[in-house]
């Protein structure tokens, strides 16, 4: 799920776990996106239980540059990998 507030932008995703007695949370990985930066932080809550904008940054840890990269977009038939 993805949520902008101004120039910053916030995208959620649920991590479950699949041990045998059946699937279980584990935690949603609250992304903050910038045109400088992107952090990430983990938290035990349901998505629906986030309020990003209210998160405060300093929670964030930043992602390094060189492990990010654009993604192909889905029309993409080749993928380029520099």
């Amino acid at each position: 799920m993805a949520m902008e507030m101004s120039s910053v932008k916030y995208e959620m995703y649920e991590i479950w776990e699949f041990p045998p007695d059946g699937p279980q949370f584990a935690y949603t990985v609250v992304f903050l996106i910038t045109s400088a930066e992107v952090k990430r932080l983990e938290l035990k809550k349901r998505e629906n239980e986030i309020a990003p904008a209210r998160i405060d940054s300093s929670l964030f840890t930043g992602i390094p540059p060189e492990n990010l990269w654009p993604l192909p977009r889905r029309h993409d038939t080749i993928l380029r990998f520099n």
